[in-house]
């Protein structure tokens, strides 16, 4: 899958998974548009997807070495975390 559009990307369900098993999430950090991403994980995507071989948004972060989504996505599971033990 191609993005083309951010308008576009947040339109659309962002549950969907495609062929690979990837997310939107999945799908925009690997075509480096972090702009969408930040945007997919304000809106509440599923961070810890995984995908056919068990990668998760995370994983393609550090895989490319994208130190911005790893900040991004390593605080959001850390929040995540911390507000399902109260």
């Amino acid at each position: 899958m191609r993005i083309y559009e951010r308008k576009n990307i947040l339109e659309r369900n962002i549950n969907y998974s495609n062929a690979y098993g990837r997310n939107l999430l999945q799908e925009a950090i690997v075509s480096c548009e972090n702009a969408i991403a930040i945007d997919l994980v304000n809106k509440g995507i599923d961070t810890n997807h995984q995908d056919k071989k068990e990668m998760t948004p995370l994983d393609f972060a550090k895989q490319i070495k994208d130190m911005e989504m790893i900040n991004i996505l390593a605080n959001k599971n850390l929040i995540s975390k911390y507000q399902s033990k109260k």
